[in-house]
């Protein structure tokens, strides 16, 4: 489950991504609010080459920002489902400067029967604050 909120450097760049722990498919879509901006819409998207999803975003990301997303998920009917979902950063200025996790979570759930021995799943649009 999300947190409410992820503390950030907002001079850092930002890396948000979406991967997989289960063996489901994930459909998202992404948005990043800069404070005095609109939101940034980032897809529809999904996991479907079995590799971790980065989309990086350049500072600022001041005070106040948001991130959303909405997870998608499908695969065999009455499936268990687990999906992580990370918030990292690292300093634009240093070119040997290592990623760190900022924020790491796992959204869950289990898919309905959809007929034909598949299932979908969603979390509904989740908001997380970005101090």
């Amino acid at each position: 489950m999300a947190p409410d909120r992820v503390d950030i450097d907002p001079d850092f760049l930002t890396d948000f991504f979406v991967v997989e722990e289960t063996p489901h498919k994930v459909i998202y879509k992404l948005w990043v609010f800069r404070k005095g901006e609109r939101w940034y819409p980032i897809g529809p998207e999904d996991t479907s080459d079995d590799r971790s999803d980065h989309w990086i975003f350049t500072p600022p990301l001041p005070d106040g920002s948001k991130f959303a997303y909405w997870l998608g998920v499908y695969g065999h009917a009455n499936s268990p489902w687990r999906v992580r979902v990370t918030v990292q950063q690292r300093d634009p200025s240093d070119p040997n400067a290592r990623w760190s996790v900022r924020g790491s979570w796992t959204e869950t759930g289990v898919l309905n029967d959809a007929g034909a021995g598949g299932g979908v799943g969603n979390t509904g649009i989740v908001r997380v604050n970005l101090t």
